[in-house]
């Protein structure tokens, strides 16, 4: 029984890692407009480092709405590497506090 579950835990996160490592930026409609990161559909799943590991300098736009396991940790990176950011939007992610939207 115990290795049964360690079996599924393992098939999960196999599961879990393939599909966040699938994740493209959507691309805006012009190319001056720059990358528009939508991550919104990976909810729960998404965690800090997974966000920090497809970031660019290109990016203007981040969606990570309702991705709640997300921290300060994934805000500072969005500052610091993505210059031309121009919109974020973190509706539902609740582990952000007041020194990183500063």
């Amino acid at each position: 029984v115990a290795l049964a579950g360690l079996l599924a835990g393992l098939a999960y996160l196999v599961y879990k890692y393939r599909n966040i490592s699938r994740a493209r930026p959507k691309t805006s409609r012009s190319a001056e407009e720059g990358v528009v990161l939508d991550l919104s559909e990976y909810g729960r799943e998404l965690t800090d480092r997974e966000l920090i590991n497809l970031l660019m300098d290109n990016i203007v736009g981040v969606n990570v709405t309702g991705c709640a396991r997300l921290t300060d940790e994934a805000i500072n990176a969005i500052a610091s590497v993505c210059p031309a950011l121009t919109s974020l939007n973190v509706e539902g992610c609740r582990n952000f506090t007041d020194v990183a939207i500063k």
